[in-house]
């Protein structure tokens, strides 16, 4: 968020432009997503297949959803996986023996990366040490969180063999206020009052906080958090 070092960024744009253009030349936009998370796979069997792990199931990266454990009074048990595959958004249910083997994916931390600007549907990102070059589809990105998207601003984002699985804004945001309207009456005797922030979003602010003051805001739900 430093000012002198997003107009430096800004001024560098026809070079940053000319760099990854020759880069998207060279690489498949998703699939270049530099250093990607190391992935390790390993067999275990249906049975110990828990909600939130990722598998490779058919050659393709999936989630599990749910998993139910059935025991039919005829026949063998079995268990019945609800997966989400990644890339298509497709959700399968499977029926798998207890004792089948699938590919069960551990992913390594994601990686950090900033955005340098968007273009049009596209994030520029930078990667924080390689400072490799890419650009990834703004749908990667929760819809409701877009809204706190800014240059400059550090996104980790968790790749499996070249392609996104996810991207994660950090916690907190500083934005500035624009706009208040009158007091809240709380019935808790605190002072409260609806902010416009600078991003386009409301939220609901103490009473001291006044037009073009900076605050503090979670982007799960734009919640006040403090004064910046």
């Amino acid at each position: 968020g430093d000012p002198m070092a997003m107009a430096a960024l800004r001024a560098l744009r026809p070079a940053l432009n000319h760099q990854r253009h020759v880069h998207r030349a060279a690489h498949n936009a998703l699939g270049a997503l530099g250093p990607t998370v190391c992935a390790r796979e390993v067999q275990i069997s249906a049975n110990n297949i828990k909600t939130g792990n990722y598998l490779e199931y058919e050659g393709k990266l999936c989630q599990v959803k749910n998993t139910t454990h059935v025991k039919p009074g005829k026949g063998a048990a079995y268990v019945q996986v609800d997966l989400h595959f990644v890339m298509t958004a497709a959700n399968v249910k499977k029926r798998m023996r207890g004792e089948e083997k699938v590919e069960y994916v551990r992913l390594d931390d994601a990686e950090e990366w900033q955005l340098l600007y968007i273009e049009g549907d596209l994030l520029v990102l930078m990667h924080n040490e390689t400072f490799e070059q890419t650009e990834m589809p703004i749908e990667a990105i929760d819809e409701k969180q877009r809204a706190f998207l800014y240059d400059g601003i550090m996104l980790k984002i968790a790749s499996y063999k070249g392609e996104p699985l996810g991207v994660d804004l950090p916690h907190h945001v500083e934005l500035e206020v624009v706009e208040v309207g009158r007091e809240l009456g709380t019935g808790s005797g605190a002072v409260k009052r609806s902010a416009l922030l600078s991003n386009g979003m409301s939220t609901t602010v103490p009473g001291f906080v006044e037009v073009g003051g900076i605050v503090v805001v979670a982007t799960a739900d734009c919640a006040y958090v403090k004064r910046a």
